[in-house]
């Protein structure tokens, strides 16, 4: 196993363990970092992929592919969401484009003599895993925001004092609400 995936793999196991680890921090969640964290993830991973491709280093590549199931949801993580539908969808979609491409492998290998499937079916199932494969990197990096905020709604009480008229004589008191 190469250094990079290890260190793909290691980092990944890192990012949910200190999340984890802060489940009873209640402090509020910036959606703009939530944003920010998801957007970066993503430029990250596309990175990555990219300076594989151009120094022809599939290693380099395949970490930035790896990388791309989770960085783009860092901003549902930061805000207390360690598995997003985003995330599902990725990892629905890269099944796909891996089934597609075995079947396209499977025809080009045997030079279609003895091909079982049609390598159309193939590549239409590359395109459907790629499509989908990038709606779910638009989700996550679209919702992180919101993530937060929902975030911030679900841990932190609102007190705000209100004046109530009473019809009998003056009355002090102290009325609580907020939402749990």
């Amino acid at each position: 196993m190469s250094k990079v995936f290890i260190t793909v793999g290691v980092s990944c196991i890192l990012l949910f363990t200190t999340r984890f680890a802060s489940a009873d921090d209640t402090t509020p969640r910036s959606p703009e970092v939530a944003g920010l964290l998801s957007v970066g993830g993503t430029a990250l991973s596309a990175g990555l992929f990219a300076a594989g491709l151009h120094f022809n280093n599939n290693t380099l590549a395949g970490a930035g592919l790896l990388s791309s199931l989770v960085t783009p949801s860092a901003g549902q993580i930061y805000a207390g969401t360690p598995f997003t539908w985003g995330m599902g969808i990725r990892l629905v979609s890269a099944g796909l484009v891996f089934a597609g491409t075995s079947g396209i492998d499977e025809c080009l290998a045997d030079r279609g003599n003895h091909c079982h499937s049609n390598p159309l079916s193939g590549l239409a199932l590359v395109g459907v895993g790629a499509l989908g494969y990038a709606g779910g990197i638009i989700y996550d990096v679209a919702t992180a925001s919101t993530a937060a905020k929902n975030y911030n709604k679900r841990h932190h009480l609102q007190v705000t004092p209100i004046v109530a008229p009473t019809t009998a004589s003056a009355v002090v008191g102290v009325g609580i609400s907020g939402s749990f």
